[in-house]
């Protein structure tokens, strides 16, 4: 519902929107090796991370399962790959402690910009589509559809934003 209402809003406003789809890489194996109670602090932490990644007005969710949604509105393609790109590497910083052996958190994501004739449903079918292409390429990184075609996201390292600052802030604290 928040997706169909932040759609018709940057249409009306005539401003980029960006949607995430999210999923932790390997969950069902950690959750059957360490337990649900592990399986849960998991989700727990990477939701809190995903939402000290952005503003206020964007909408991070649980989509089901070990799947998130966020909601990127005003927010470019470009800031998107950057903006996905943080949240991949501060989920990946994660530090949970658990029993046996140690292994890193880590997200696969697909980033989709609106598009004149989109609904939210023609959105979660691309954005479903660039999650997969980023989990058949190895997993840990983000795929986006830019120029209809799914291409990977590149870490950014320097990059330059209205946004920037205030999203660098808060991945930093997460």
């Amino acid at each position: 519902r928040r997706l169909t209402e932040l759609i018709g809003s940057c249409r009306r406003t005539n401003v980029p929107l960006c949607v995430l789809l999210i999923d932790i890489d390997f969950f069902k194996r950690l959750n059957d090796t360490h337990g649900h109670q592990m399986g849960d602090d998991v989700l727990k932490s990477t939701a809190r991370t995903l939402e000290n990644c952005v503003r206020n007005a964007d909408v991070v969710g649980r989509y089901g399962g070990e799947e998130f949604i966020v909601i990127l509105p005003e927010v470019s393609l470009e800031t998107g790959r950057w903006i996905a790109d943080r949240m991949r590497s501060s989920v990946q910083a994660q530090h949970l402690s658990y029993p046996g052996p140690s292994e890193a958190i880590t997200i696969s994501s697909g980033l989709v910009p609106m598009e004149a004739d989109d609904d939210s449903r023609s959105l979660l079918f691309r954005a479903d589509k660039a999650l997969y292409r980023a989990k058949g390429s190895g997993r840990n990184c983000t795929f986006c559809w830019a120029d209809g075609a799914y291409l990977p996201v590149v870490s950014h390292d320097v990059f330059e934003s209205p946004y920037l600052e205030l999203a660098m802030h808060a991945c930093l604290k997460a």
